[in-house]
């Protein structure tokens, strides 16, 4: 019974880092700064404001493809995947130089 118990706490707080992440980069940045377009893709830039695990000292600001929203499609365009520099998690998909 403890191991199940164990095992369903981890369950909880993965769910839970995945949810934060995605509210903190869906809701976080409510006033999104378009940048501009990227020449090679014609995609819509965007800039972010990003800090994960010490704040505000290491916050970061991204630019990356509004609408890129997964490792996958970065990858399609020829992109440059953006991720947590603490937790590694996906952040984004900038464009490649």
């Amino acid at each position: 019974m403890k191991k199940i118990g164990k095992i369903v706490l981890i369950v909880v707080i993965v769910i839970f880092m995945g949810i934060a992440t995605f509210l903190y980069l869906n809701y976080n940045n409510k006033d999104l700064k378009v940048v501009g377009t990227d020449p090679k893709t014609g995609l819509i830039l965007i800039e972010i404001e990003y800090c994960s695990d010490v704040c505000p000292d290491n916050t970061q600001i991204y630019t990356i493809f509004k609408d890129i929203k997964s490792e996958e499609e970065c990858a399609k365009i020829g992109g440059f995947e953006i991720h947590d520099p603490a937790w590694g998690s996906y952040l984004g998909c900038g464009p490649s130089e």
